[in-house]
């Protein structure tokens, strides 16, 4: 079930794990990356333009090949760029960085965005 290490993207504050989490996808001005037991951060080029910011961070997770979105907002357009792009998204989760990745990595998040109210509504085994 474990086959390939995920790449996860979570929008920071800063670069570190000990940094809190941004609220915002398209805005935020780092992404923290975590993929086989490391971490480090890209920045947001996406941040500063004058609109679509949030389909330019989606077109920038692609582009790093992230296989998970962990955020506290996400736009309707910047949600479907990366569900099109096979890349699974959480909102709505909170804190530090560090908290969040050990929340996910134990299944504890909320469920998937597009997953309604049930959970495992859009878990692929």
């Amino acid at each position: 079930m474990t086959g390939k290490m995920e790449k996860v993207a979570i929008s920071a504050t800063g670069v570190t794990v000990q940094e809190e989490m941004d609220h915002h996808f398209g805005r935020c001005r780092h992404f923290v990356m975590a993929e086989e037991g490391r971490t480090y951060a890209v920045e947001n080029t996406a941040r500063d333009a004058p609109e679509g910011a949030g389909v330019k961070a989606a077109q920038l997770m692609i582009d790093n090949k992230v296989d998970v979105v962990i955020t506290g907002s996400l736009g309707p357009k910047a949600s479907e760029v990366l569900e099109e792009a096979g890349i699974r998204s959480y909102v709505g989760a909170s804190g530090r960085i560090e908290d969040v990745l050990e929340r996910y990595r134990q299944g504890r998040l909320e469920s998937p965005s597009g997953a309604g109210n049930d959970a495992d509504m859009n878990r692929k085994n």
